[in-house]
């Protein structure tokens, strides 16, 4: 897929022109009306509208597409992809690609109202802050050129040492715990053939921000790789032991029936701050106890 950038050079203006064959149509004789049988009433057409927290919104609303856009701009701002994906050859050039998406009503703005759209009637977020953490990751994803992927639950702070902050919309210790990985394809199809989630615990696993990291570096090179996502049956402050993040090494093995963790620096998303990944090979024996749904998120290869 394209990145953004990318896309903006490739899209031009088109104008539709209709022609006319110049044709009569032959006069067709009218019947007598028919006396038509009654219908009924159609139901009333439901607006679809996002919850946050107990107020449903229209997604095309502009005083919430105005809030949000306003509470995301600073996060995209200070993004460090932003260099790379607007790199226009000089300082100059990019910093004015930058600013023409950041402030323009078809940049950003149009991102944040896509997304909107997409949520209606799917998601549901305790309040603004929520939600906007939820667009700046998609709009990132969107940025990457990886559509196919956005909508996914964000987990900020899921895979960060440092406490939650609800104030901050960072409330992933309290999710769903969701581990993402990028690994060859084979070794995935090796797993849909046998159904055993050994076959594809080893080397680690963290965050989306961190499996993105390698995914996208394989994208770069067309490798055959993909990307999955194991999701648990329990919240991730329930799961993980937030004690035991070793700084160096590969990391160790569950504790007290608990995952742990290594540090790690490379998070695609550059959120998070003191972020940790699981050593899934040491770890694979609680993993397969607990069960977690396996699913393939993308692939490099279509």
């Amino acid at each position: 897929m394209k990145t953004y950038a990318e896309k903006t050079k490739e899209n031009t203006s088109h104008a539709v022109a209709h022609t006319l064959t110049g044709r009569t149509r032959p006069v067709m004789r009218q019947a007598a009306p028919v006396a038509r049988p009654a219908v009924p009433h159609a139901a009333p057409v439901v607006q679809r509208e996002i919850l946050i927290g107990s107020t449903w919104k229209k997604p095309y609303d502009d005083t919430l597409v105005t809030a949000q856009r306003d509470l995301v701009k600073p996060y995209i701002t200070q993004w460090p992809k932003m260099e790379s994906i607007f790199d226009k050859g000089t300082v100059g050039k990019t910093r004015d690609a930058k600013e023409a998406y950041l402030n323009n009503d078809t940049g950003l703005e149009s991102h944040v109202r896509a997304m909107l759209r997409k949520y209606n009637d799917k998601k549901s977020f305790p309040n603004d802050q929520e939600l906007a953490r939820q667009l700046v990751q998609d709009v990132k994803l969107l940025l990457l050129g990886l559509e196919s992927i956005a909508g996914i639950d964000q987990q900020d702070g899921q895979f960060s040492k440092k406490a939650d902050s609800a104030d901050a919309g960072r409330t992933g210790k309290g999710k769903t715990l969701r581990i993402y990985r990028t690994m060859k394809a084979e070794h995935w199809n090796t797993y849909l053939a046998s159904g055993d989630p050994k076959d594809i615990l080893w080397g680690h696993g963290g965050s989306l921000g961190q499996a993105l990291h390698y995914f996208l570096k394989s994208k770069a090179d067309n490798l055959d790789d993909v990307l999955v996502e194991f999701e648990f049956p329990g919240k991730a402050e329930s799961l993980i032991d937030y004690t035991q993040i070793k700084r160096g090494g590969e990391g160790k093995g569950p504790k007290d029936g608990k995952l742990t963790g290594k540090n790690e620096d490379n998070d695609v998303m550059a959120l998070d701050e003191e972020i940790f990944s699981i050593n899934l090979g040491k770890s694979k024996e609680l993993i397969s106890e607990l069960n977690p749904k396996i699913t393939l998120k993308d692939k490099v290869r279509r």
